[in-house]
């Protein structure tokens, strides 16, 4: 399984000051409406949509896989988080980065805008699911964020992470800014080990 999901905005360090769940929250955002999209479109993904666990047509939409699934990760406020790579598919998951910024090539351990593992961070943190009481935002979900699609369960799931900094020819906010940033995030998926819930599933061979 081989996709790509796009940020274009603020990426701030993890330390910067603010309000740190809220940041990580919006662009975990971003993502959330490219992963609704792809589970709409994948063949198998959108069989959780519409099977329960029998694998027959769920006559309720609260009883298909999909909820099932997103009733393990309730977290306050009422969001129930639903992750794509998840530990007990044993899936292994590379990320290839493309980070566009304001900012010569290089500067990968340091530099006057900070480090960038400070800013991946925030990057791999929006990924994810929040745990309960961990960077889960005080507001209630907005319309069609039930569930609200992630693609990590856990950011310690990633097992591979390559990034290339190049510079940013064309803004992405109106006013410039150092922190403003363009991402291509190529998501690679691949068993670890097959386990019966992949056998007949082509989309992570």
């Amino acid at each position: 399984m081989e996709f790509r999901l796009t940020y274009q905005g603020l990426l701030l360090s993890d330390g910067a000051s603010g309000s740190r769940t809220v940041r990580k929250h919006e662009i975990r955002r971003h993502f959330h409406h490219q992963l609704k999209e792809y589970w709409g479109i994948h063949p198998f993904l959108r069989l959780l949509t519409i099977n329960d666990r029998s694998g027959r047509k769920a006559e309720k939409s609260e009883n298909t896989l999909i909820n099932v699934l997103a009733s393990r990760y309730t977290r306050s406020n009422g969001y129930r988080f639903l992750p794509l790579v998840r530990a007990e598919l044993s899936v292994l998951c590379s990320l290839e980065i493309l980070y566009l910024r304001p900012q010569q090539p290089g500067s990968l351990i340091s530099g006057p805008q900070g480090d960038i593992d400070n800013r991946l961070k925030t990057l791999f943190d929006a990924l994810a699911a929040p745990g309960e009481g961990k960077q889960v935002p005080e507001s209630p979900p907005q319309e069609g964020e039930d569930p609200f699609y992630c693609l990590l369960e856990d950011d310690r799931l990633v097992t591979h992470v390559s990034v290339q900094t190049d510079y940013l020819l064309m803004p992405t906010l109106q006013q410039p800014d150092i922190n403003d940033s363009r991402i291509v995030i190529t998501v690679r998926l691949k068993p670890f080990t097959m386990t019966m819930g992949m056998l007949g599933n082509s989309g992570f061979a």
